[in-house]
């Protein structure tokens, strides 16, 4: 069975630090996702399950925080 409280915060983490600099792209959520499945040892579908838990969660947290802080791209 998989903890995924724990898994979905890190992931959340893993992704809001690659969105620090503004600029995420394809290749650097591909390289989270391949971070995560070979360290957790994920198949497809509960690494796809993880990513989205991770992005409600952040969502969540958002609409939760006044204001809620936005991110641009660098051309913003």
């Amino acid at each position: 069975m998989v903890a995924w409280a724990g898994l979905v915060a890190a992931a959340a983490l893993m992704i809001e630090v690659a969105r620090a600099d503004f600029d995420m792209d394809g290749e650097e959520l591909q390289r989270i996702e391949e971070i995560l499945r070979e360290t957790l040892a994920l198949d497809e579908s509960e690494l796809v399950e993880l990513m989205e838990l991770a992005q409600m969660s952040m969502q969540r947290w958002c609409r939760r925080t006044k204001p809620c802080p936005q991110r641009k791209t660098k051309d913003s």
